[in-house]
């Protein structure tokens, strides 16, 4: 029995410990006040001796009971001498669990358990800081910064509660599992400092890791590494390094660099402008937006005029003469083109 009960006590570590050793005093002193206290004292009541333990363990001792045997003040002195340092232990052990865990967190040494969040591999000052805040501008979005010891030493944002930091080496299978990258909604690929091996290499690994998750490529020669990673997968979309935006929105909406390179390629549809005329009074957005899509296959999408500019406008916005229409189309259209399709 003896053997049993040491081999238990051997396994307890933490608050566990401090837990049982601070019962044990608690029913030991309540023993010897039962023992040794008159039997009218109010000491040794159960709905008394759990307010004096308290109050004595945490050296409060308001002084409204106290034992008035010898023996009882002996349970007293056990219950000062044990349970005062058993709580100072407790206490001192949990700063110190507090500390090491801060520490750990910023030293990113810990291990993220977000789901559906985003990933950033490396890390550049003021450049990561912007993508970080354009990916966290949603409140329910969470955004992991992996990166090594030479691009960040400590967590980079540690006032974000919505920034982790995981540190250590990117190409470390290891390391992208403590950031969550199966679970992450998507892994994006920055950082490398303009290196596009470096950063073809990165991907790769991520892609192996979490082969599942939507994976942005940073690239300072876009189309160099677009035919790179097709040879591994459909699964990467590429952007050039210097448009920061769009590496936040391809990790929001998947595809979407795919659109603006076709409104960008020759031959496809592009963005055109139109100078409105005076006919167009007592007309709205609504009235040139559907016949234009309808009869015209033009996508209206924008109107401006002097500082002015309202992307996406309100069906009922109102058309004024000397406004400009910007519109996506496979050609050019003039008012005379438009002015027709007004009338059907």
């Amino acid at each position: 029995m003896l053997w049993f009960l040491r081999a238990a006590v051997s396994r307890l570590h933490g608050w566990r410990l401090y837990v049982l050793l601070l019962g044990a005093v608690f029913l030991l002193a309540w023993a010897l006040l039962a023992i040794f206290e008159p039997n009218d004292a109010p000491i040794d009541d159960a709905r008394n001796y759990w307010w004096w333990f308290i109050v004595t363990a945490f050296t409060v001792g308001y002084g409204d009971l106290f034992p008035v045997s010898t023996g009882g003040r002996i349970a007293a002195l056990l219950v000062m001498i044990t349970a005062i340092g058993v709580v100072a232990a407790l206490v001192s052990d949990v700063l110190a669990r507090a500390t090491l865990r801060k520490s750990r967190r910023l030293k990113g040494m810990g291990q993220v358990n977000s789901k559906n969040h985003f990933i950033v591999i490396g890390y550049e000052p003021a450049r990561t800081e912007r993508l970080v805040r354009e990916l966290i501008s949603e409140p329910s979005a969470q955004v992991v910064i992996c990166a090594g010891l030479e691009e960040a030493s400590e967590h980079p944002l540690p006032d974000e509660p919505q920034v982790s930091f995981v540190s250590g080496d990117p190409t470390d299978a290891e390391v992208l599992a403590r950031a969550g990258a199966k679970r992450a909604r998507a892994i994006i690929v920055d950082g490398t400092r303009g290196q596009d091996d470096a950063t073809a290499l990165v991907a790769l690994v991520a892609h192996r890791v979490a082969a599942d998750a939507h994976i942005v490529v940073a690239a300072r020669d876009l189309d160099r590494m677009v035919r790179l990673l097709a040879q591994f997968g459909s699964d990467f979309e590429c952007a050039e390094w210097h448009d920061v935006r769009m590496l936040s929105e391809a990790a929001n909406d998947p595809g979407i660099t795919r659109f603006h390179a076709d409104l960008k390629a020759a031959g496809g549809s592009d963005t055109h402008s139109l100078l409105l005329p005076d006919q167009v009074r007592g007309r709205t957005f609504g009235d040139v937006l559907i016949p234009l899509k309808a009869h015209a296959n033009a996508t209206a999408c924008a109107l401006g005029k002097g500082e002015r500019f309202t992307n996406n406008p309100p069906l009922g916005t109102a058309l004024e003469p000397g406004m400009t229409l910007y519109y996506i189309a496979d050609h050019r259209l003039t008012w005379n083109d438009v002015a027709p399709l007004l009338a059907k």
